[in-house]
């Protein structure tokens, strides 16, 4: 995922009214892939122009996560979260003839004072049963009580998630160990294109 992010400007007050960000992940115990969906509410991803594809923060945009279970009903009980760590890779933001380069910050989040942010296991956990298309499925949600705050810029980063769960199909008895993963793109604002040199690169 690449994620952007610009100075503070007139279009970042928009995220002061934006309501928090929720980065839902998801996986059932039975997939074969390794790999999380996801989803993220509002959709801050651009359909159009250089950044489509791109998870867009803006500064001051406030990040919640959840981790969503799946699991047929009387197969599934609940996971257990060993660990769950989002890492950023950060991109250019300036190169050039006589211009030093320069990265973006480790990671956009204030709390990450580095590139890999373990998230502390500090989750609210919820359940239902009958749901799915087929209202066969049972599915437990891990709501993490904390929240993550963009606020630096300009910059684009490659960003993953990695988790670990441990599966319970009954009650106290940890079944299975799993490591799930996904990496979008993300940036923050325009995530500001490095400045080539005239006459190309």
């Amino acid at each position: 995922m690449n994620l952007m992010s610009t100075p503070q400007q007139a279009s970042d007050v928009d995220a002061v009214s934006r309501p928090p960000l929720l980065l839902s992940l998801s996986f059932d115990v039975d997939q074969i892939s390794s790999q999380l969906d996801w989803t993220l509410t509002p959709d801050v991803q651009p359909v159009t122009g250089a950044d489509s594809g791109c998870i867009a923060f803006t500064m001051g945009d406030v990040l919640n996560v959840a981790v969503n279970g799946y699991g047929r009903k009387g197969n599934f009980y609940t996971f257990q979260i060993v660990d769950c760590c989002i890492i950023t890779k950060p991109a250019l933001v300036q190169i050039g003839r006589q211009v030093a380069p320069l990265y973006a910050a480790p990671s956009p989040f204030v709390q990450a004072l580095g590139a890999c942010y373990p998230l502390s296991l500090d989750f609210r956990c919820t359940a239902q049963n009958y749901v799915g298309a087929d209202q066969k499925h049972r599915r437990v949600t891990h709501s993490w009580k904390h929240q993550l705050d963009v606020n630096h810029a300009p910059g684009r980063w490659e960003l993953s998630f990695v988790l670990t769960v441990r599966i319970m199909r009954e009650l106290g008895h940890v079944t299975e160990t799993r490591v799930f993963s996904f990496d979008p793109e993300c940036q923050v604002g325009d995530g500001t294109e490095p400045d080539l040199p005239h006459g190309g690169a």
